[in-house]
C-alpha cells in the first residue's frame, strides 16, 4: 500500500471515532455542564512572591498582611489573580523562572533553590539567582505592581 492510503485510512478511523461520539440528537436535551475543577496552586508561594515584591520581611506587618491574605480563601484567590496579572505583564523567561522559584503551580513545595533551578537555565546558581531578582524588581515597576498593591492594600485604592 502507498503512503497516501494509509494516510487516507488514518484520518478516515479518526474521524469516524470522533463522529460515533456522544452526538446529541435534534430535540434532545443536552447534557448538564459538568463543573471543571480550578487548577491547584501554591498559595503559599504566590504569597512569598507578593511579599518579596513588596519588599515585606518576616514579622513586618506588610508580610503579616500577606498571611492573613494567604488564610482567607476569597483573598488568595484574589491575590493569586492579582499575581497572575503582573506575571502576564512580564516577558515569558522571567514569568517562568518566578513560577519555578517560588513553585507557584505545585502546592505545599516551598520552592526550589537557586541550585535546583540550575538544571532548568543551564546557569550557575550565582547567575539564576541574579535572574531572579531581576525578575523581582521588573515586578515592582508601578504598573506591574498595582495590581498586587490593590489587593495587598485596598484602603490605598479607595476614592
Amino acid at each position: 500500500m502507498c503512503g497516501s492510503h494509509l494516510k487516507f485510512g488514518f484520518e478516515f478511523s479518526i474521524i469516524s471515532t470522533i463522529m460515533s461520539g456522544s452526538a446529541i440528537e435534534l430535540g434532545q436535551e443536552p447534557p448538564e455542564a459538568v463543573a471543571v475543577p480550578e487548577p491547584e496552586v501554591n498559595v503559599d508561594g504566590y504569597g512569598r512572591l507578593a511579599g518579596d515584591v513588596l519588599g515585606a520581611v518576616r514579622f513586618s506587618p506588610g508580610w503579616q498582611r500577606i498571611q492573613g491574605l494567604i488564610a482567607d480563601e476569597q483573598s488568595s484567590r484574589d491575590l493569586v489573580a492579582a499575581t497572575e496579572a503582573s506575571l502576564a505583564e512580564l516577558p515569558s523567561y522571567r514569568a517562568q523562572i518566578l513560577r519555578l522559584k517560588y513553585s507557584l503551580s505545585t502546592p505545599g513545595s516551598p520552592g526550589l533553590s537557586y541550585q535546583e533551578l540550575v538544571p532548568y537555565f543551564g546557569y550557575t546558581a550565582g547567575t539564576v539567582g541574579k535572574m531572579v531578582k531581576s525578575a523581582v524588581r521588573s515586578l515592582r515597576i508601578q504598573d506591574r505592581l498595582d495590581p498586587i498593591n490593590r489587593v495587598v492594600y485596598p484602603e490605598r485604592y479607595q476614592e
